[in-house]
């Protein structure tokens, strides 16, 4: 498992109890800074009746311990912080604060990139390789009409695009590039990274001198959500005049998570979200994710509720890595953005050691949609005319389908601005992009398609047709949860005795390490076949497989090795 950066620990109310003398939230001595609000009834702070006063996330920043594990770090520091154990019920839930990696590309080397660290400005074309199809001589093809409709989608929306704010969620974005978003919202930037920059500048940057293939990953995926006009002049883009990106006339916030190198964590991932939900914004597209969290699922859910439509990428792999859809996205309240190619087969199925596409479990993907990757357009950061046409992963796939939920709702804002509840509109763009989206292809029957990219492939002009629901026809959706409630009963959160406030948040921290190690490890994913489906189905074969992977190759913290053990 990746590295932690510290710990995130929910308290009731906020936090004022560990304060001293009115000061900041203090833990075992160390400063605890809040990340994440919940008013009361929201995210398990305690029912009405016990005086419920919400619930604070806290952020510390701890220097870990030397462990392969940072649940061992989690563990360790609740055992020796007297605070910790002083607080009892005041202290819901603690978890590591993980380091997570997010790759997107597959191609070797620094690729764009020379000794000097300048960037080598040229452009990139459409890479067959590992089997990644191409549609030849042929640029910002995903936008055209026999594909994602884009190009007449955005131009019939037209200037109503301005009443839509998406924030994008990302490493940040290059301030000199054609492509930059005509209403990127500059006053309202936020920057959650720690690198010295200060908290107002979400510009796409890495310190001088960097070498790195991965940079720019921001300044790639604004440019399919939101990207502008070219001037006719870009490399292999002549006469080009076009918008880039889906949505080019929406506001957009931009929010940095993510360093140079897209490395995040989950309390960025926290605070992008929940900073988004804070300044009205209508959609987020996220082009990454990584491990589920007590955290993320407390601020999906308090974004689902104020009607903030969430779309993420389902993420990548290399067949050898585990496949099944990453978090955020996998959780039903949030859109997961998955891969079709421009042939029409899934991003999926192509050589050992070439990046695709995550899909499934089988549950998910009624919450899965389909958008085109690989070899779509690519704003090339540092290289102010440069559009590549090598965009790839579901990191690509993501920004479009944000933006047509954009476009859907800026079309029928009129109406949708007044349903009575917010998360009504979020289901409401789910039935327009749902319905109209293509069932099959040319190469997947209907039955491959669900399987692989959920409930179709993206056509953004098609779903401007489909009429706002009435409200009484819209269902909320239940809940994110953090881990399955099979493996809850297993570690005994449900127990019919009453647990201590210590055990019962142990219980929690054991059951959510479970979750985590599956998305970690391929022999333990493997062992059921839709964790996230009916409990009943997961059978106790399957539930003993499930936990035997887990002590043989999950590198359990101590704590769980010995709770397992004695199973």
């Amino acid at each position: 498992m990746a590295a932690a950066k510290g710990l995130l620990v929910k308290v009731r109310g906020d936090g004022a109890g560990l304060a001293a003398q009115g000061g900041p939230p203090r833990i075992g001595g160390i400063e605890a800074e809040p990340i994440l609000a919940l008013p009361p009834g929201v995210g398990g702070a305690g029912p009405a009746a016990a005086g419920d006063r919400g619930a604070t996330w806290l952020r510390l920043a701890t220097d870990a311990a030397d462990t392969d594990n940072p649940w061992d770090h989690a563990h360790d520091l609740v055992a020796r912080t007297p605070a910790l154990a002083a607080a009892g019920a005041q202290v819901l839930a603690v978890e590591p604060d993980i380091a997570q990696q997010w790759d997107y590309r597959s191609g070797a080397g620094d690729r764009g990139m020379a000794a000097s660290a300048s960037p080598v400005c040229a452009f990139d074309d459409q890479d067959p390789q590992g089997g990644q199809a191409v549609v030849a001589g042929r640029i910002a093809w995903n936008a055209a009409p026999d594909f994602s409709q884009f190009a007449a989608a955005r131009n019939r929306v037209g200037a109503k695009q301005a009443n839509i704010t998406i924030a994008h969620l990302d490493t940040g974005f290059d301030p000199n590039h054609e492509t930059l978003p005509a209403g990127l919202l500059t006053a309202q930037q936020r920057n959650f990274v720690d690198d010295g920059t200060g908290p107002n500048n979400a510009t796409d940057h890495a310190p001088a001198g960097t070498l790195t293939s991965n940079r720019g990953h921001g300044t790639g995926t604004l440019s399919l959500l939101a990207g502008n006009k070219l001037d006719g002049t870009s490399p292999h883009w002549p006469g080009f005049t076009d918008f880039v990106g889906g949505a080019p006339l929406a506001k957009i916030l931009p929010v940095r998570i993510a360093d140079w190198v897209v490395r995040l964590t989950t309390g960025t991932m926290v605070q992008g979200i929940d900073y988004a939900r804070q300044q009205g914004a209508q959609v987020l597209s996220m082009s990454m994710g990584g491990f589920t969290s007590q955290a993320l699922v407390d601020a999906v859910n308090l974004a689902y509720d104020h009607g903030l439509v969430m779309v993420t990428a389902a993420g990548n792999n290399f067949t050898f890595t585990p496949s099944s859809i990453v978090y955020p996205a996998r959780y039903n309240r949030v859109l997961a953005a998955c891969g079709v190619m421009g042939d029409g087969r899934a991003y999926a199925g192509l050589a050992l050691g070439t990046m695709q596409g995550n899909y499934g479990p089988p549950s998910k993907m009624n919450t899965a949609l389909g958008a085109y990757t690989p070899n779509v357009p690519w704003a090339e950061i540092d290289c102010r005319k440069v559009v590549d046409m090598d965009g790839n992963g579901t990191s690509a796939a993501t920004p479009q389908v944000a933006a047509a939920a954009a476009l859907w709702l800026a079309e029928h804002w009129d109406v949708v601005k007044n349903y009575p509840q917010p998360w009504m509109r979020i289901e409401a763009v789910r039935k327009a992009l749902f319905a109209k989206a293509l069932k099959s292809t040319a190469k997947m029957n209907a039955a491959e398609t669900k399987q692989k990219i959920g409930q179709g492939v993206l056509r953004a002009l098609d779903a401007l047709d489909f009429p706002p629901p009435a409200a009484g026809s819209l269902t909320k959706l239940t809940p994110a949860t953090y881990t399955w409630s099979w493996l809850d009963l297993l570690t005994g959160g449900n127990s019919l005795a009453a647990p201590t406030p210590v055990t019962s948040r142990q219980r929690m921290m054991f059951a959510l390490e479970l979750t985590q190690m599956a998305q970690s490890t391929v022999a333990i994913e493997q062992t059921v076949a839709d964790p996230d489906g009916d409990p009943d189905q997961v059978s106790a074969a399957a539930r003993n497989r499930f936990l035997e992977a887990a002590l043989d190759q999950g590198n359990p913290s101590k704590p769980l090795k010995a709770f397992l053990e004695g199973l």
